[in-house]
């Protein structure tokens, strides 16, 4: 019913591609065109800011992923204009305050803001938003975004999962500087192999991505801008410790090799030395473990137009949970215990060319990377294995003007990838053990109105060979209606499609006493879905200051679904796949200061996911329907200060059924509540201290395991988790910059 629809819009800017970009321009007073000397200069949705001369002029560097260059002066409302040109001269005519009454209201930057421009649902989320995070990988980046949810996949592997639209994270397309990153065997553990610290910006894109980016993307799309090299610091550490007695530390160089070479090093190491089983369930609360990561890259320029960046990234990470030490002396009993080790090693680069005419560019995307992952769960080993090779072209280009402009290319994406499950340990009795290669290549077009009047229309399609699964066609569209100068409106939709993983996908399922089935000869299998969304943005005045208030629903269904059915037989857990899950979601989110440097976002989100399940249609697991948000950021500037506190309230979900137990359980959670704090304190340019408590409230799941003291047991089981198990977590930490 939806295969009349045409694809979506990219977000593949070519500023990613390491060349520089320079916008310069004069800033004026609208009546008398006088200049305007001290007037601010930012992109929107980044730290990336200037001031104008005497005379009123300015020049800035163009980011990657900036679209909106945002202009404000003491006494001035503030000016908005959205850059496609990666350079050239943007001027700008403010309005004093008495003529922006009369006239119209604007909406200054934020931390996280909507992308005004967008034909999509996109956010740009910027480094002092990110900040906001007690720590320490990119799962755990989200905790002051209404729009995504994160939580523990089971209560041993430490493994957290976000979830979009009220679907799992592996339906997002994860993209590390719009190279895939989090998918196929890494969509599992990938968000824990990006340190939050080593992130310089995500651009979070609500519903289907373009089609430039693939055809993997069913409920949204997050990229993830690093720290690049030769910008504003030479040197920067980070450090980190918190009650759970976990260590971090973040280190980032840049080092100038030549007027056209810059080389940027980040490294990363975690751990976590002693295991703590605050609850006395004798299974430790959290993950032991440590994790390195070393992030390397050149940038460059060379002549006519030409640049770009070249690197490599090494990972490992190793982690421990299971019984604590007290079991292990008790006589005839072997205590259940999960290792897990991963190693990823990886190439990557970019080439981009742009010609004179900025409009006209082609960029080069490619990518290497090996992935190795070895897990005992009790009695259960799972060996696995993924190789990957990836290559992008984008060329863009105009139609007679700057209002028609297309993008297209052609891709290949290469993919060698096994999974292997024993199910009682020494390879004695192998359940599952498959390999399969993937090799698609593929074409796409991409075209984008965007003239004087208020309609943007973003419209593609791309065409994939499949070796396993033939020629896939992928439609996607949005479009955005500009109703008045401070009211978007927006809708779009379109198909995605990705290769399913049936077990380690379902790892969580392996950590229990539960038979693993899975139902079905057929179990490589590709999960298709169709989503369509709308939205509406509306800026005005509130407390005399701008606000925006934005509402948006996003309806996905599924053509096949792999599903996970904890309650098909007693003491299983079955996959199958299946015709007709869907999910709905609504987000309403109000973004306001009522005071100067106080800001507030409330938020209230609706998710109604619900599974094809064999016995029925019935409510996703772990989803929960109702979720309430609120943060509160105040900032001194003068002084350095910056508080900021997050409430969020999380409804009823679906659990899996104990009915069949001796003493059975409420299928349903209880609802609950959680607070974060965090106080910086900026010393001078170069320290940055920070303080907070996540959970302060205490609130801790009560029986997390249950049967935690017979292992052995077939109701032995971890997957009933829904809420925090350590309780209130303390923690410190310091950004420490030295620019020579």
């Amino acid at each position: 019913m939806y295969k009349q629809l045409l694809g979506l819009l990219s977000m593949l800017i070519f500023s990613t591609l390491g060349v520089h970009a320079q916008i310069t321009g004069v800033v004026s007073e609208s009546a008398t065109g006088e200049p305007i000397p001290g007037a601010i200069v930012m992109w929107h949705g980044t730290d990336v800011t200037t001031t104008t001369n005497p005379n009123g002029e300015y020049s800035i560097e163009k980011p990657a992923g900036a679209s909106m260059l945002m202009v404000h002066a003491s006494g001035y409302g503030t000016q908005n204009k959205s850059v496609i040109s990666r350079k050239g001269t943007i001027n700008f005519n403010l309005l004093t305050n008495t003529e922006l009454e009369e006239v119209s209201i604007t909406e200054r930057g934020k931390e996280t803001g909507i992308d005004l421009e967008s034909a999509q649902m996109q956010m740009n989320i910027n480094r002092s938003e990110l900040r906001k995070a007690a720590c320490c990988n990119l799962s755990e980046s989200f905790e002051t975004n209404a729009s995504v949810d994160v939580s523990f996949t089971d209560a041993v592997t430490g493994t957290k999962q976000i979830e979009m639209l009220g679907l799992a994270g592996r339906y997002v397309l994860i993209q590390r500087e719009n190279i895939p990153f989090a998918r196929a065997l890494n969509s599992n553990m990938g968000l824990s192999l990006i340190p939050g610290p080593f992130v310089e910006s995500i651009q979070l894109t609500k519903g289907l991505s373009s089609v430039v980016n693939g055809y993997e993307s069913v409920s949204g799309q997050i990229n993830v801008e690093f720290e690049h090299p030769s910008q504003e610091f030479d040197f920067m550490l980070n450090g980190y410790v918190n009650q759970g007695a976990r260590f971090e530390t973040n280190a980032w160089i840049n080092t100038p090799v030549s007027d056209k070479v810059d080389m940027g090093t980040l490294v990363h190491y975690s751990n976590v030395p002693f295991a703590q089983d605050r609850n006395g369930d004798g299974f430790a609360d959290m993950a032991t473990g440590e994790q390195f990561n070393l992030h390397n890259r050149w940038k460059y320029l060379l002549n006519n137009g030409w640049g770009g960046q070249i690197g490599f990234n090494i990972a490992s990470d190793t982690r421990t949970s299971g019984q604590t030490e007290d079991v292990f002396d008790e006589p005839g009993v072997t205590p259940w215990l999960f290792e897990q080790n991963t190693t990823r090693y990886e190439l990557f680069g970019k080439n981009g060319w742009v010609s004179a005419a900025p409009y006209r560019s082609l960029g080069l995307v490619y990518n290497v990377s090996s992935q190795n992952m070895e897990a005992n769960l009790g009695d259960r080993l799972l060996l696995t294995r993924q190789n990957t090779a990836y290559f992008n072209s984008i060329y863009q280009d105009i139609f007679s003007n700057t209002f028609h402009k297309y993008k297209t290319g052609v891709s290949l994406q290469y993919d060698n990838i096994s999974e292997y499950l024993d199910t009682a340990g020494g390879l004695s009795q192998i359940f599952y053990n498959t390999e399969r290669t993937e090799v698609v290549p593929g074409a796409y077009f991409e075209y984008t109105y965007s003239g004087d009047g208020p309609w943007t229309v973003v419209s593609g399609v791309r065409v994939d060979y499949h070796n396993l699964f033939g020629t896939l066609i992928t439609p996607r569209m949005n479009v955005k209606y500009q109703a008045t100068e401070n009211t978007t409106l927006r809708i779009g939709g379109g198909r995605g499609m990705r290769t399913a993983n049936v077990i380690t996908e379902n790892i969580s399922g392996l950590a229990s006493g539960r038979d693993f089935a899975i139902l079905g000869s057929n179990t490589i299998q590709q999960e298709r879905a169709w989503n369509v969304g709308a939205s509406v943005s509306q800026v005005f005045l509130l407390f005399d200051r701008g606000a925006t208030v934005s509402v948006d629903g996003f309806f996905t269904w599924f053509e096949n679904k792999m599903i996970a059915d904890y309650d098909l037989r007693p003491y299983e857990y079955s996959v199958y796949f299946a015709e007709g899950s869907r999910s709905t979601s609504l987000l309403a989110q109000l973004d306001f200061e009522p005071l100067e440097n106080l800001e507030v976002r409330v938020a209230y989100k609706y998710l109604d996911a619900r599974d094809a399940f064999t016995g029925g249609e019935d409510q996703s697991f772990g989803v929960p329907t109702h979720r309430g948000f609120l943060n509160l950021g105040y900032h001194l500037d003068e002084s350095g200060w910056k508080f900021d506190a997050t409430y969020n309230w999380y409804g009823s979900r679906r659990l899996l059924s104990t009915e069949y137990y001796s003493e059975p359980l409420d299928n349903y959670s209880p609802s609950f509540s959680m607070v974060h704090l965090q106080v910086n304190k900026r010393f001078g340019k170069e320290w940055d201290v920070y303080a907070g408590v996540e959970n302060l409230l205490d609130y801790r799941q009560e029986n997390p395991i249950l049967n935690a003291d017979n292992t052995k047991s077939r109701s032995f089981e971890t997957n009933r988790v829904y809420g925090p198990i350590f309780g209130r977590m303390l923690y410190l930490g310091f950004y420490y910059n030295f620019n020579g």
